[in-house]
């Protein structure tokens, strides 16, 4: 991953560079409801709180980032998988936790130009994942 595209100077924010175990948590982009700022570069690390939690179920409330090409601008990376531009609201999806991993990491990042509205995130912790399901 590239970060040529970042700015020099990275905004400070306290909503910035966060860990949590919480069961439930709700993640909100800096400055919300406000627009985004630009030149952004903020690290969340979702930590499980039991052994037998085995993803995340990710509830968008509210998702609109800058579209561009696999997501070079502005994006929001879960894992590996980087997202960008609008996701329907209430759109739900489940993330594993790699295998031996305690932590699912994201990256929440903005180029030096153009806003959106942002997001709002709702994240539960899991212990029976669609893959136990098979």
């Amino acid at each position: 991953m590239s970060h040529s595209s970042f700015p020099i100077h990275l905004v400070a924010s306290l909503d910035c560079n966060k860990s949590w175990s919480s069961k439930d948590y709700e993640l909100v982009h800096p400055g919300f409801p406000e627009d985004y700022s630009n030149g952004m570069l903020c690290r969340y690390a979702i930590r499980k709180n039991s052994e037998s939690v085995c993803g995340l179920e990710i509830t968008f409330k509210k998702f609109d980032l800058e579209t561009s090409a696999g997501c070079e601008k502005d994006f929001l990376a879960i894992g590996d998988e980087r997202l960008c531009g609008s996701i329907p609201s209430d759109s739900v999806v489940q993330y594993p936790f790699d295998d031996g991993s305690s932590y699912i990491p994201l990256v929440f990042g903005t180029n030096d130009n153009g806003t959106k509205g942002g997001f709002q995130i709702l994240f539960q912790q899991i212990s029976i994942c669609e893959e136990d399901l098979n």
